[in-house]
């Protein structure tokens, strides 16, 4: 029997800028976010090198040397190749190189046409790894030989120093999930770049709950939790162009490594000036025989929740691992919603009209968050036709499996999930935003259907935040920080397309973004307008 059965295949993802050139009316996406040139194995021809070289004994003998060593070089190569592997290729490289790039530019430029290829014959993916189809979603989610912090671990390359805040996501620190999970205008119409503005209005939200007064109110502090995801990103696509054994020499010498490593000396000079003050309080409190002061924000609860599992934490890295995971992502659902609301006046009158009615009924609470009810739909909706990733549940086998059609999946594999969230059989219209698809559910369904519908419910048919025991532990804080900031956003402001066109999904390998290029014009609201949040 095959180590690979009919439901798998492998997808090699390496680029060739010139042929992205020549089949793309504008530049191509990995010019315009990050530089990600192949690395071209060219082997001189014996004729190329000076004839000095050639007459010369010893170098005549290192030639000698190169030339025997190549053949074990090729072999090297061969072995490593993903092509050798059981399974059907979608993209493979082309027979003639021995690099990968334009595979891999295939790849980072269409990869859900890929997938979506695939599918249509056997499944598809990055490479190389394992793509399951979506019957396993409920087998794989909670499998103890697959492992998502290993994922991680593995594509950040989390043993790097300037990558150590990648290290949180590995089951091994546990302390830090668990404490995800238990403790977080002009008159006239302007143009923004409405994702950006976003992302520093959700920083300054998350930092307001993760480092509190003063260091919320930094700007520089602002800057560096919104940077560091995106050279951390960068950096690691970098170095994934190097061999693993070249790795730990390269980060010194990449200008995007260095960023990053900078970014992280500044991050540490911000904190430990924040803590030293504190810890000055703390001093003169007890001198003086007083209570020091308690501040509501992650440096306390998290120095109390590790002191309780008898674990020791480094703030900084427990700070920007929290920049890593609620950043981005939720600045990304948050445009990726502004975007499907433009031009559906009907529904942004129903929302505003949901956000008054509750807050004036209930004030600003998490119950009164969670009884905007349209509000919850249309943030699913969105996630449900774009989510950040095209696939979920990656993993990586920490030891050899079975699944339950006999497929045998080898120790090490890496395997991802097709997020098939487009099925006409679970999803009237799949293709076309409806925000009151969810609202409906909730109201025409059992109690056990109507939980599915929440925003922060994963299921087999909407994996947006994953499934199973790896599902996003900060789903709850990102799912309440985007309808605060939406409550202001809908009653204070106006907001439409500057030009007309609806925002392109940017495709980056297996992520699909919200459109960063997209202008908006906004404006405040008539001044008769209460800002709900002073209620």
């Amino acid at each position: 029997m095959s180590i690979f059965g009919p439901h798998f295949f492998v997808c090699i993802a390496l680029l060739d800028p010139q042929e992205a050139e020549h089949s793309l009316a504008r530049p191509p996406i990995s010019k315009l976010l990050y530089q990600n040139e192949p690395s071209v194995f060219k082997i001189p021809a014996l004729t190329d090198l000076p004839e000095t070289m050639l007459s010369h004994p010893t170098d005549s003998l290192l030639v000698s040397v190169l030339l025997c060593l190549l053949p074990a070089v090729l072999f090297f190569v061969w072995r490593l190749d993903p092509q050798r592997r059981d399974l059907p290729v979608i993209n493979p490289r082309d027979p003639w190189s021995l690099s990968t790039g334009s595979a891999r530019l295939r790849f980072l430029l269409g990869a859900p046409a890929l997938i979506k290829q695939g599918l249509s014959k056997v499944l598809t993916d990055d490479g190389p790894q394992v793509v399951l189809a979506p019957e396993f979603t409920k087998e794989i989610r909670n499998h103890n030989s697959l492992s998502l912090g290993a994922f991680m671990y593995q594509r950040f390359h989390a043993k790097l120093n300037a990558f150590r805040p990648y290290q949180a996501f590995f089951e091994k620190d546990e302390a830090f999930i668990k404490f995800i999970r238990k403790k977080l205008v002009p008159q006239e119409w302007h143009q923004v770049a409405l994702k950006s503005s976003l992302a520093m209005v959700i920083a300054r939200v998350l930092a307001k709950t993760f480092v509190g007064e003063p260091l919320c109110n930094n700007v520089r502090w602002l800057q560096i939790m919104a940077q560091y995801t995106v050279d951390s990103v960068q950096a690691s696509e970098a170095l994934r162009k190097w061999p693993s054994v070249l790795r730990p020499v390269m980060i010194h010498i990449l200008p995007v490594c260095r960023n990053l490593k900078a970014e992280m000396k500044e991050a540490e000079n911000l904190i430990g000036a924040v803590l030293e003050e504190r810890r000055l309080e703390k001093e003169a409190a007890a001198q003086a025989g007083k209570t020091p002061q308690q501040h509501m924000d992650a440096f306390e609860w998290m120095d109390q929740h590790y002191k309780e599992m008898g674990r020791s934490c480094d703030p900084v890295i427990v700070q920007l691992a929290l920049a890593v995971t609620g950043m981005h992502t939720t600045t990304d659902m948050l445009a990726q919603l502004l975007y499907d609301l433009g031009g559906k006046d009907h529904l942004i009158k129903d929302l505003r009209e949901e956000v008054v009615t509750v807050i004036q009924r209930e004030g600003l609470t998490v119950s009164s968050l969670n009884n905007m009810r349209l509000m919850d739909s249309c943030l699913k909706e969105s996630q449900r036709l774009k989510p950040v990733q095209a696939v979920a549940l990656q993993r990586i086998a920490l030891n050899c499996f079975d699944l339950s059609d006999g497929t045998h999946v080898p120790k090490d594999t890496p395997i991802i999930l097709s997020a098939g969230m487009w099925d006409p059989e679970v999803y009237t219209s799949p293709y076309e935003f409806d925000g009151y698809r969810f609202l409906k559910m909730r109201q025409n369904s059992a109690t056990e259907t109507e939980t599915a519908a929440l925003a922060v419910t994963p299921t087999s048919d909407h994996i947006g935040w994953g499934l199973g025991k790896h599902a996003c532990p900060g789903r709850f804080l990102a799912i309440h920080e985007i309808k605060i900031v939406l409550c202001h956003l809908l009653t204070q402001y106006d907001f439409e397309s500057a030009d007309n066109k609806p925002p392109q999904t940017i495709i980056m390998g297996t992520a699909t973004l919200a459109d960063p290029f997209a202008l908006f014009k906004v404006k405040r609201r008539d001044q008769n307008s209460s800002d709900v949040l002073s209620i």
